[in-house]
């Protein structure tokens, strides 16, 4: 049976090298969805949300929470493991479990400590205001350990922390 694993956290915590490594290293045949990615086939009328939260924002925000979940189900009924890296606090992600409908997943949420998120931000292309990222960090806190598997990522290497996931994937751990 192949896997349906979601990799969130806040910006800065490192969801896209981590799913990216995550899927190069494993024996398995495994895809990589990336939500940033989804939106960005938008090439004429992109709503950033970074930029600024607008009726078209949600709306392409929404269609690529769809076409990342349909694309997950394929892979699932086709018996190829994915990863889908998404940024989607709590209550966000209940948008991803309505389009998921019964498909099984695992879920780990990327934690640092909200410095280290912030450090991590500001080395970034393209980094957000520093209130920005202190913010949404603070959204992923709201996460319950009964409800995904919280890693905290502060003082982990990309390898630790790809290491991490991949023991409690061995181990059958469940959100």
């Amino acid at each position: 049976m192949s896997e349906v694993v979601f990799i969130t956290g806040p910006s800065g915590a490192g969801k896209s090298t981590t799913a990216k490594e995550l899927t190069e290293t494993q024996i398995e045949t495994w895809a990589l969805i990336s939500q940033d990615h989804i939106r960005t086939f938008i090439k004429a009328g992109y709503a950033n949300p970074e930029a600024e939260w607008t009726g078209e924002t949600k709306k392409q925000w929404s269609v690529s929470i769809a076409i990342c979940c349909d694309m997950a189900k394929r892979y699932h009924e086709a018996g190829i493991n994915c990863v889908i890296e998404l940024f989607a606090p709590p209550t966000e992600f209940e948008k991803w479990k309505q389009y998921l409908d019964v498909l099984p997943y695992k879920l780990f949420v990327l934690l640092p400590d909200v410095e280290k998120t912030v450090y991590r931000n500001s080395n970034r292309k393209l980094p957000m205001k520093e209130e920005d990222v202190r913010e949404n960090h603070e959204w992923f806190t709201e996460w319950k350990p009964s409800e995904a598997t919280i890693i905290d990522t502060t003082d982990l290497s990309l390898d630790e922390s790809v290491e991490e996931i991949s023991r409690c994937l061995r181990h059958g751990e469940q959100t």
